[in-house]
């Protein structure tokens, strides 16, 4: 009988906390699928809470909330690395203990030092196997603003390193794209571009009455984000640009959005409301260009959860992007602003037939073959002979 252990993300947190309500989503749909298709399986969550004094939470001394194990750990930079580490090796420690009769695998949703470190001594066990999910690499999960401060100057480069020295612990990888295989090579590995939930929603949605345009996710000027909106600004027409996320382009997006009303800044809401508007919005996109070097070890996982919606979607050619998306996006071809705006245009000159139609392809693209239960029943299967 296999064993499963997972490390995830969980959205219990702190308003003033810096969270990814992305990497939460992807760490649950994990969890939820090693749970439909294993029946014995164990997990450990590590709240997805921002640095104190960020998060105005010091400790975080909860074992147990409902049916949720946490580690616990001390909320401080450094100390919270360094307690990490401990919580999880003792917890390992634990459930081996449990289960040491068995072929065990501990499954990572992401890569971080305090996980690498924890399982140093594990090493000596060959019945232990350590997996782990690579939604993005080390070297550029820091990179995506500008700045950061003395600290991240001067230990990021250092934390990079060292991660990537480490590697060698994990047993298998699962890239979200080709593209990482060069970076940690000969290690077994699948991709796994993304997850998408199970849930048939039937729902009828009405689309708004003005023709809308809707992203969402982080505000960076390298994901193309300026160039969105500039290209929307020079867009005629009783149509509106719909914005949530935080990121270094807020005070841009807020200054333009005073001279043109058409564009609606919405900041971070709840993961629930900004689905609901992904529904009633007229097109999704996502504007991330293609020449930044990061972009090969990308398969933003909006992309899933945009056509999970139903809503017909435009995004730049990605490099990770595999070919059986083609059928289901409309792409832009040229990634400049006057690019932006003609794909915009093209798109919303649409009849709404033809709009409806791509957006329920889209759908049962996603709910057919990318599903949280049909990927991670793939991966269990490449498992089977590690």
């Amino acid at each position: 009988k296999h064993k499963q252990k997972k490390r995830e993300g969980h959205d219990k947190t702190k308003e003033t906390a810096q969270t990814s309500v992305a990497a939460v989503k992807y760490s649950r749909l994990i969890k939820k699928g090693f749970e439909a298709n294993l029946e014995d399986v164990n997990h450990v969550f590590l709240p997805s809470i921002g640095m104190y004094p960020h998060c105005k939470e010091l400790f975080w001394s909860k074992k147990n909330i409902g049916d949720d194990n946490y580690l616990r750990f001390i909320n401080i930079i450094f100390f919270k690395q360094i307690t990490i580490c401990i919580s999880l090796f003792f917890t390992i420690l634990k459930w081996f203990w449990k289960n040491k009769n068995d072929k065990c695998y501990v499954v990572f949703t992401f890569i971080y030092l305090p996980f690498l470190l924890a399982i140093i001594p594990f090493k000596i066990f060959g019945k232990i196997k350590f997996v782990s999910f690579v939604p993005d690499l080390p070297s550029y999960s820091f990179s995506y603003s500008e700045g950061g401060g003395w600290i991240k100057n001067k230990f990021v480069p250092t934390y990079i390193f060292i991660t990537n020295n480490l590697n060698a612990l994990i047993d298998f990888y699962v890239y979200i794209t080709k593209y990482m295989t060069t970076v940690f090579p000969n290690k077994p590995n699948m991709i796994m571009e993304g997850l998408s939930d199970f849930v048939i929603d039937n729902t009828i949605v009405e689309k708004s009455v003005t023709k809308s345009l809707m992203y969402s996710g982080a505000l960076y000027e390298k994901f193309g984000i300026k160039n969105l909106v500039d290209a929307f600004v020079k867009i005629n027409g009783d149509y509106e640009l719909w914005l949530f996320g935080k990121g270094d382009m807020v005070d841009y997006i807020e200054n333009i959005s005073k001279i043109d009303s058409r564009i609606k800044f919405f900041g971070t809401q709840p993961n629930a409301e900004v689905l609901i508007y992904q529904k009633n919005a007229t097109l999704l996109i996502n504007p991330r260009f293609t020449d930044n070097e990061f972009t090969k070890f990308s398969f933003p996982s909006k992309l899933i959860e945009y056509l999970y919606s139903g809503t017909p979607v435009i995004t730049t050619k990605l490099a990770g992007i595999p070919g059986d998306y083609n059928e289901v996006f409309y792409f832009v071809e040229n990634e400049s602003v006057d690019g932006f705006k003609e794909i915009i245009e093209i798109c919303f000159a649409k009849d709404a037939e033809e709009l409806s139609y791509i957006g329920e392809k889209g759908k049962r693209f996603v709910l057919e073959q990318k599903n949280y239960k049909l990927q991670i029943k793939k991966l269990i299967e490449n498992l089977k002979n590690l």
